[in-house]
């Protein structure tokens, strides 16, 4: 957990060689229960953070989005 970060679901692969190219998944929640980083942690020690903003809970989507 991190500052702000009401909670974090840390998920890690199971076969070994996902594990060799991926260490974990974390997905960090705020306190509203949104979403607010997706962090990939590769297995070589290198990252890559995903930082969500302006993030809009079941809004609209328009139906030629699914054709």
């Amino acid at each position: 957990r991190e500052d702000g970060d009401a909670l974090a679901f840390i998920l890690t692969p199971k076969q070994a060689d996902m594990r060799s190219v991926l260490e974990s998944l974390v997905i960090r929640f705020a306190e509203d229960g949104i979403a607010r980083t997706i962090l990939l942690k590769e297995a070589n020690g290198g990252g890559t953070e995903i930082r969500l903003r302006d993030v809009v809970v079941n809004g609209p989507v328009d139906d030629r989005e699914f054709r």
